[in-house]
């Protein structure tokens, strides 16, 4: 059975077939650098978005309560126009029947100025003030977090690469040997028993590189997701463990970390309430002003009044008093936070000095033991070959150097994360390429 396509119907589907073949995306893998990772970090990041957002709105909150101390000035106006028959003819009359006509027009002006509150209004727009200085430090917070936790999981992504890379040559190696083994059992050169052992090897060192590889998935996808990118992009990462550089870190000065700064400025928020508080129970005085205007068809009235009013409470039921002493243990509680939040960070930061010797110390021991146990591992295979060594000896051998493989790769990236903590501690990038 044979299809006839008419020809304008297979032009159709030649062009169909070659706008699809250029114009669908391909997904092929995108080469990122520790660098675009972050950059994307900072712009598409949805936590950071958030409360960049909420900095803006602050921004404009701290704008609007500085005309608190202005003067407020108040428009009000109306038109009245009534028209209804009456039985007497007005003297200016001319309908029939005659309509009783009036209209009236009235104006008004309202000024109101603070003149004295004891400070209340500025209590106030310092208040709000020091909330948007605070979610300036948050947003920096959230900026070194998120550059943090991108390259903490950009570097942890190379650690396992490299795991892998290692963990797959060592299964190829036993996937060798097996096979070789095996030959030799088959015409009696190599016993039951190191088969089985080689064999028991290999499965366990398969087992372990399934499990590198699905962690190596995790990362990816938890890299993505800081990224702000699509989770099923493929992402192929440039770069290696030896890459990192750490910031300069000038100034070894917990106080500038921004979570400690974010302390100090909820601690100045506090003075301001308790300010505002006490404000309540001072006189406050302020100048008002009206002016009115009433327009009828025959005459105008016009009316000016300015005048001083003073507030002063003389009795609230120990409402104000209350309000202060909340205030009072406000500012204590935020004073507290404050110390618990700066020697929370100083003891962190003396810890990661502390310990970055030994994880220097660490690195080198680590790399030493990598590179013997590769070329004992060499020289164990060679003397294999030759008949020299025994199976069992040869697997000894080739797992000493896995092992010493991956604990140098952790090594290493145990140093870059505690590298990137310390900077942090101190309120510094925890990358060198990347601005503030």
């Amino acid at each position: 059975m044979s299809i006839r396509i008419p020809g304008r119907s297979l032009l159709v589907v030649f062009l169909l077939a070659a706008i699809c073949g250029v114009f669908l995306p391909r997904a092929q893998a995108a080469d990122v650098t520790l660098e675009q990772c972050v950059e994307l970090a900072l712009k598409q990041n949805h936590a950071l978005q958030a409360q960049r957002l909420e900095l803006s709105s602050r921004r404009e909150l701290a704008k609007g309560v500085v005309g608190l101390a202005g003067p407020k000035v108040e428009f009000a106006g109306g038109y009245q126009w009534q028209s209804e028959p009456t039985g007497l003819i007005p003297a200016h009359g001319l309908t029939v029947p005659a309509v009783f006509d009036t209209r009236m027009g009235q104006y008004s002006l309202n000024l109101r100025q603070v003149v004295y509150d004891a400070g209340k209004t500025g209590a106030i727009i310092r208040y709000q003030r020091h909330s948007f200085e605070q979610q300036e430090q948050d947003v920096q917070s959230g900026s070194i977090q998120i550059v943090g936790g991108v390259t903490k999981a950009f570097y942890r992504t190379l650690q396992l690469r490299e795991t892998v890379a290692a963990q797959r040559d060592a299964v190829a190696a036993l996937r060798k040997l097996y096979d070789d083994s095996l030959i030799k059992f088959n015409i009696g050169r190599v016993a039951e028993v190191d088969l089985l052992q080689v064999e028991s090897q290999l499965a366990a060192e398969d087992e372990k590189l399934l499990r590198y590889q699905s962690d190596l998935d995790r990362q990816v996808i938890s890299l993505k997701a800081l990224m702000g990118a699509d989770l099923n992009m493929p992402l192929d990462l440039t770069g290696n463990l030896a890459d990192y550089q750490a910031p300069k870190i000038t100034v070894r000065d917990v106080g500038r970390n921004p979570e400690v700064q974010k302390a100090v400025k909820r601690k100045e928020q506090a003075q301001d309430l308790l300010a505002s508080a006490r404000a309540d129970s001072a006189v406050q005085i302020s100048l008002g002003g009206q002016y009115n205007l009433k327009r009828l068809p025959a005459s105008q009235d016009e009316m000016w009044t300015v005048g001083l009013q003073a507030n002063l409470p003389v009795f609230d039921g120990g409402v104000i008093a209350a309000g202060i002493r909340q205030a009072k243990f406000q500012l204590a509680k935020a004073d507290e936070g404050y110390k618990n939040v700066l020697n929370d960070t100083a003891a962190l930061a003396v810890s990661l000095e502390n310990n970055f010797p030994a994880a220097t110390a660490r690195v080198g021991a680590a790399g030493k033991a990598r590179s013997r146990a590769e070329e004992s591992y060499r020289i164990m295979e060679l003397s294999y070959r030759v008949g020299r060594a025994s199976v069992t000896e040869l697997l000894v051998t080739q797992s000493a150097m896995t092992s010493a493989q991956a604990a140098y790769y952790q090594a290493v990236f145990d140093q870059i994360v505690l590298q990137i903590e310390l900077a942090a501690a101190y309120g510094e990038m925890p990358y060198a390429n990347t601005a503030k």
